[in-house]
């Protein structure tokens, strides 16, 4: 199997049409290109998200309720019993029917929040942030992580012209995931539909303004 197509059955399906279309890319492409580009693995990374189902956001929920409850004030930390909570965050995650690939993004997530919170970093609105982490860590886990260590792609491209197409996304691609965040409030995030691909930049195309809708 030749190795762009061994990177293809690795990735999560979502990512396939991605990968596809970066393989076509070159290093010499325009920025709307590297938009485009940017925009399929943010919609890749939205699709994914719906597949490992609502149970995440539930999840995410209790961290807020969680993160409400800690004392700001720094002389009263040594009140708070860090690993309790996070063993509390763990069993909350645990009782949950999740997926497990899901649960381990979910908790890995969870904690990095809560140790930020611990060390004193204060969160203008952590459900966001941890709608903002999470797609982050999608995008890793389940398409990164695979093809930034692959020996070739598709199409011929090098891994190095793939990882440098793939570091100049990465700025849209966490500006994206920061406006979808953005747009979820608490309550609507308990459904898993509640999170969107923000809207493409207007831009004329022959003569036409387009502006497309909200997927999802």
């Amino acid at each position: 199997m030749p190795d762009g197509d061994q990177v293809q059955s690795e990735i999560a399906a979502e990512y396939r049409r991605g990968y596809r279309k970066t393989c076509r890319g070159t290093l010499g492409d325009d920025d709307i290109a590297n938009e485009e580009r940017a925009r399929a693995m943010v919609s890749a990374t939205i699709e994914r998200i719906k597949s490992y189902g609502g149970e995440p956001f539930q999840v995410f929920a209790e961290v807020v309720r969680i993160a409400e409850q800690l004392p700001l004030l720094p002389i009263f930390k040594d009140t708070v019993n860090e690993v309790e909570i996070l063993k509390g965050i763990e069993r909350f995650a645990n009782n949950m029917s999740m997926n497990k690939r899901a649960r381990h993004i979910v908790l890995y997530i969870c904690k990095e929040q809560m140790k930020a919170i611990f060390n004193g970093t204060q969160a203008k609105n952590v459900y966001q942030e941890l709608l903002v982490r999470y797609q982050k860590r999608v995008y890793r886990v389940d398409c990164e992580a695979f093809t930034e260590s692959a020996p070739d792609h598709r199409n011929n491209m090098s891994p190095a012209d793939y990882n440098a197409l793939a570091q100049r996304m990465r700025p849209e691609i966490e500006a994206q995931f920061v406006k979808a965040a953005a747009k979820v409030q608490l309550d609507e995030g308990l459904k898993q539909e509640a999170l969107m691909l923000p809207r493409r930049k207007a831009r004329r195309q022959q003569g036409v303004f387009v502006n497309e809708n909200l997927l999802c």
